[in-house]
């Protein structure tokens, strides 16, 4: 992340690249044999990587209130996508908050 300053607002582009173990994609993504069904095969993965970019905006009000507000687009492996149980090849991911200094 990079953060961008002109005046009260800020934008943050960002980048990133992923990884998750076996065992936490298979928690994530993973169908094990005792769930299996006829419409849902079992299914195990390896380790599997990510990108995934973002912005973020940040406005300060006044001196003491801020919001912020972050969008990330994550591709995910094509061994996660190819799950029985995920239907798409990204994740969107989205933030919100509100700041105050009292």
């Amino acid at each position: 992340q990079r953060p961008l300053r002109w005046g009260r607002m800020g934008l943050t582009p960002s980048f990133a690249i992923n990884w998750q173990s076996s065992a936490l994609a298979n928690h994530d993504f993973g169908v094990p044999n005792r769930n299996a069904t006829t419409e849902r095969p079992a299914y195990r993965l390896g380790d599997t990587p990510s990108v995934e970019a973002g912005l973020g905006l940040s406005i300060r009000f006044t001196a003491n209130w801020s919001i912020l507000v972050y969008a990330r687009l994550e591709q995910l492996d094509s061994e996660v996508a190819e799950s029985p149980i995920v239907s798409e090849d990204y994740l969107v991911k989205g933030f919100a908050a509100v700041s105050t200094l009292l």
